[in-house]
């Protein structure tokens, strides 16, 4: 046997036993590098060193390829694209931050499969979760990218093979500690994993052999995520991870298939989720972004690759009913607003892709820039309901300064549900002054609990007890939800019906109509209706992110930290008002918030009336300027009021709201 032989087999299993994980030995590795990619692929030499076995020979050959080939159109605008360099040079020194959680791994080493949140504080799995996306390598990359500062290669270098040394995966790879979650397998194909491979290619820092089982492990987590999709959205990370590394590495034989059969899935699942409205069924603008992204960059992909053939029939139709939903219930700051779990959406990144993909659309483009160009949306008026999420989004105009309310008459959504139906949110410009706080991290803790519940929302309890249902998730027809809206008036009606409390009992009906008067105030009616026979206690909820509160008589004023405050005046009688901020036992009066606004203390506001079988809240909501006076309202007489605020005259009839039209 010759020396040539002996080295090329040495250097081998060196490769394997030292960088591979320690269930995929030599046959694996062979199985995922040399044997999968074609051979006609590969520079002249690759296929005469690997039959003679000069593993060392095919493995350079290999790599310079890979190290000289051309940048993908996917990644060619990586010097535009933004990074932290703080985040960078901390993830060097081992120094991470996931869920707002920052942690120093000893040596700045970092252990891929540990978790500090299990060791202190409140334990969210998400952390260990989400540091096996990389994101930090993004930023890792970026860095090096702009700078050159080998550190950031070197490091890499590192990282990357202590994760394929030493993260296995577990038989039950969607279970808690697992690396090889099939979401964040998605996700590092889809992004982390690209970038990276990218910019470290060329970096002298990354050896041939890192780079060698990064192609490799890349292949083998692309049949992973393919092999073992789920469902939801969770799907369309899975898949998207396994198509983007097949479109962007066509040099492996399994690549063609991977393709096509990532394209079908996320198409067939894309046709399931998507309600006729245009909004994902979780109702969510979080994870209805999640599927938009996915698919608009599955879409992106195949455009620069030549491969939009391979895609369903509809899948072009679909990702612009998603886009839609982005003007239909933008907030006049261009974010969304937050329904069910959902962090601070910002319109201008879906936006910006919306109408690279669908450049007639100026209203996109009206989107993207925030208004500075294009058009806002057609319509009679500026306000849109969406009757299969059940949102309703009141606006006064589409400029920046409009008054907006956000009523939510829908089901629970497919998953990441809220018990918060009737719940309403208000916002002045670009300033939330009734709040929907998007639920918060996903840890096991009471604040986690509360923010998913009736407490957290602004709707109405029943002796103390918020809604609580399971039903329905997702609805088969449309919800007459009574929508009306000229340049006026904006009228709606929804109605809870189901139940209450831990126990889940049928105390009351819930009937909520919103009169919108344009461009000032809002005008809320709370029908309660008992249906057991017994008197009850209802508590009306308004959560205002300040410690700031002043009540004075039937009037709250919220001052906020911008340059509106929010003014409730309840025109009810016997209603008695209380202010409740951070409360533990039982948890009241916080903001349980993720991204921008995390965790912290709030407002509660309670409007509450004793041992009634029925009852009427009447309540006016303004946004008031600082320093501005209130309105006044006085009663002329059977449900009709005078309302004076901006120095108009407004006459409205509570017993009928629909009448004022």
């Amino acid at each position: 046997m010759n020396k040539k032989f002996i080295s090329g087999i040495l250097l081998f299993f060196t490769v394997i036993n030292i960088f591979a994980m320690e269930n995929i030995n030599s046959k694996k590795f062979k199985q995922y590098f040399f044997n999968s990619l074609k051979p006609e692929a590969m520079p002249s030499g690759y296929s005469e060193a690997f039959k003679k076995n000069d593993y060392r020979k095919a493995l350079k050959i290999a790599v310079d390829y890979f190290r000289k080939r051309p940048t993908p159109a996917l990644l060619s605008d990586l010097k535009d694209r933004e990074y932290d360099m703080n985040v960078a040079e901390r993830a060097v020194k081992g120094n991470i931050t996931q869920v707002s959680i920052p942690y120093q791994f000893p040596g700045g080493k970092i252990d891929f499969e540990y978790d500090p949140t299990r060791a202190k504080g409140v334990f969210n799995p998400e952390w260990q979760w989400q540091l096996n996306r990389m994101n930090f390598w993004n930023h890792m990359a970026l860095a090096y990218y702009n700078s050159r500062d080998e550190k950031f290669a070197a490091a890499f270098d590192k990282q990357l093979k202590s994760w394929v040394t030493t993260v296995r995966c577990p038989k039950n790879w969607n279970g808690i500690g697992s690396a090889w979650r099939t979401i964040e397998t998605g996700l590092r194909l889809m992004g982390s994993w690209q970038i990276a491979f990218e910019v470290f290619r060329k970096s002298p820092s990354v050896s041939d052999e890192t780079l060698a089982l990064m192609l490799a492990s890349m292949q083998e987590q692309a049949w992973h995520a393919l092999n073992h999709r789920t469902k939801r959205n969770w799907l369309m990370m899975e898949v998207n991870g396994s198509y983007t590394f097949a479109m962007l590495f066509p040099e492996f034989k399994a690549s063609r298939q991977i393709q096509k059969d990532s394209a079908y899935y996320l198409g067939e699942e894309l046709r399931k989720q998507i309600l006729p409205d245009g909004m994902h069924n979780e109702l969510s603008p979080d994870y209805h972004g999640v599927v938009y992204h996915c698919s608009s960059m599955m879409y992106n992909i195949a455009k620069q690759q030549n491969g939009t053939a391979a895609l369903p029939a509809d899948f072009v139709k679909n990702i612009e009913m998603l886009a839609d939903v982005y003007l239909k219930l933008a907030t006049p700051g261009f974010t969304m607003p937050r329904t069910n779990d959902c962090y601070t959406t910002r319109l201008a990144p879906f936006m910006k892709t919306a109408y690279k993909l669908f450049p007639h659309r100026k209203d996109f483009l009206w989107g993207a820039t925030s208004g500075k160009e294009g058009t806002p949306p057609a319509g009679k008026t500026a306000s849109k309901f969406m009757p299969y999420a059940g949102f309703i989004a009141m606006r006064s105009s589409w400029r920046n300064d409009a008054a907006y309310l956000c009523f939510d008459v829908g089901p629970l959504g497919v998953a990441h549900a809220h018990n918060d139906k009737l719940n309403i949110n208000i916002y002045k410009g670009d300033e939330e002054l009734l709040f929907d706080d998007g639920g918060g991290e996903y840890e096991d803790s009471p604040y986690r609990i509360y923010g998913r519940s009736g407490y957290d929302h602004n709707t109405v309890l029943v002796d103390g007890k918020a809604q609580n249902r399971n039903t329905p998730r997702q609805v088969k027809k449309a919800i007459d939800a009574d929508f009306i809206s000229n340049e006026k008036f904006d009228y709606a009606c929804g109605v809870y019906e189901d139940t209450f409390g831990e126990k889940m009992l049928k105390t009351a009906i819930h009937k909520r109509e919103v009169l919108f008067v344009k461009p000032e105030f809002f005008a809320v009616v709370d029908t309660m209706t008992g249906r057991d026979g017994k008197v009850h206690d209802y508590t009306m909820l308004l959560q205002l992110d300040t410690l700031n509160v002043k009540t004075s008589g039937n009037s709250v004023r919220g001052i906020l930290n911008g340059k509106y405050d929010l003014y409730a005046l309840q025109l009810s009688d016997n209603t008695a008002i209380t202010v409740k901020s951070g409360r533990t036992s039982p948890v009241s009066g916080w903001y349980v918030g993720r991204n921008d606004k995390h965790l912290h203390k709030a407002s509660t506001v309670e409007f509450t009336v004793k041992q009634q079988k029925n009852f009427k809240f009447r309540t006016l909501f303004f946004p008031l300027l600082k320093g501005a006076a209130p309105p006044v309202a006085k009663t002329l007489g059977n449900g009709l009021w005078e309302v004076k605020f901006n120095n108009k005259v407004y006459k409205l009839d509570f017993n009928n709201l629909k009448n004022n039209l």
